[in-house]
């Protein structure tokens, strides 16, 4: 059985927080949304579920999108929770916390955000929430998907899958700090497969 998991960034936010950390914060969509339904008929044609970020954006890109195929909510693919570090620019936090700012840069994986996750737990967090989405669409006969989601949860979904690929159950460091390279703009879809024997 081949399950197709296409992953999405939700559309684009408010511009209020262009430029600004906003991982946890509920943001809404711009409006109005300028993206086209029909660039993405080819992934909902045949899709058999949708799985969404319980965050605003994603709800309002699920609205705009789709009437006919259901979704589950999935808690576990909201973004990164940044804790103090909401609602800051990193060039502000550069400024007003230098040593903070130097020692997270140094150790990404690990670091620790005060009242927030570091980036580790949140791709362990991320790579759970896709294990129990595999099993839902083994579960359910789902052969065709689309998750809506953030950007964060999209490098966490490479990182994981790219884990799959070399048949390793834990994240390695080196695939989390490779995936954080990717950048994906607001709309796009990356397209991944699980293989179940």
């Amino acid at each position: 059985m081949l399950i197709t998991c296409h992953m999405m960034r939700h559309f684009a936010i408010d511009t209020f927080y262009d430029g600004l950390i906003y991982g946890h914060c509920d943001v809404a969509l711009r409006q109005p949304i300028t993206a086209s339904r029909d660039d993405y008929h080819i992934y909902l044609k045949n899709c058999d579920r949708i799985f969404i970020s319980p965050m605003q954006r994603c709800h309002q890109t699920y609205a705009f999108l789709s009437s006919t195929v259901d979704y589950n909510q999935i808690n576990d693919l909201r973004e990164q929770n940044f804790g103090w570090l909401e609602q800051q620019k990193w060039s502000d936090i550069e400024k007003s916390h230098p040593e903070f700012y130097h020692n997270f840069w140094q150790d990404v994986v690990n670091h620790p955000i005060i009242d927030g996750e570091t980036v580790k737990i949140f791709f362990q967090r991320v790579a759970k929430a896709l294990h129990d989405i595999k099993n839902i669409c083994i579960e359910k006969s789902y052969k065709n998907i689309l998750i809506i989601s953030h950007a964060g949860t999209m490098r966490a979904a490479h990182a994981y899958f790219a884990a799959q690929e070399k048949k390793q159950e834990e994240l390695s460091e080196k695939h989390i700090l490779q995936s954080m390279e990717h950048h994906w703009k607001y709309g796009e879809i990356i397209t991944y497969h699980w293989e179940i024997l």
